[in-house]
């Protein structure tokens, strides 16, 4: 029993931290790898630069060949949804008021700008006849008008004097 003792070590080989792997290593390994896997047919390839041009053009047409039928689907339903966005818009925006300005594949609604109708022009018409330096005469324009900075000048002046 002794001299079995004495021929087996008694302390565990050593293992060192293996290092990563170099680009080459890592290359050569991966290309292994796809060789036993797939018989080599996805093992990276080197085109000859004579010969890389027309190469990437026959890739190219050979990708646009496979997705082009995805790609018209994505055309035609891109125009179903845009033809009924704007049909909708167009329902939406039928109103007085309201009208289309047409921008190249698209009809966008635009709401004129307000006319004021009814007693605001003739009362602005009247103050302006009256005293038309006044704070109401120059308020009443600026609001048929639609000018509001006009309008809060005005009260601010007003707000100003009775403070």
């Amino acid at each position: 029993m002794q001299t079995i003792k004495a021929a087996m070590p008694l302390a565990p080989p050593e293992i060192s931290e293996s290092r990563p792997l170099t680009k080459t290593e890592d290359n050569e390994i991966q290309f292994e790898v796809d060789s036993q896997m797939f018989g080599g047919k996805y093992a990276p390839v080197e085109i000859p630069t004579w010969y890389r041009e027309t190469h990437e053009r026959e890739q190219r047409a050979s990708f646009e060949k496979l997705v082009a039928p995805g790609i018209r689907a994505q055309n035609a339903l891109d125009g179903m949804i845009e033809k009924a966005v704007t049909e909708a818009f167009a329902k939406l925006t039928k109103r007085a008021g309201t009208r289309s300005e047409v921008v190249p594949g698209h009809a966008i609604p635009v709401r004129e700008t307000p006319v004021r109708e009814g007693i605001m022009p003739a009362l602005a018409a009247r103050a302006s006849e009256d005293a038309p330096n006044s704070d109401v005469a120059r308020f009443l324009n600026a609001f048929v008008q639609g000018n509001q900075g006009a309008m809060r000048e005005v009260v601010r002046e007003l707000v100003a004097e009775a403070a």
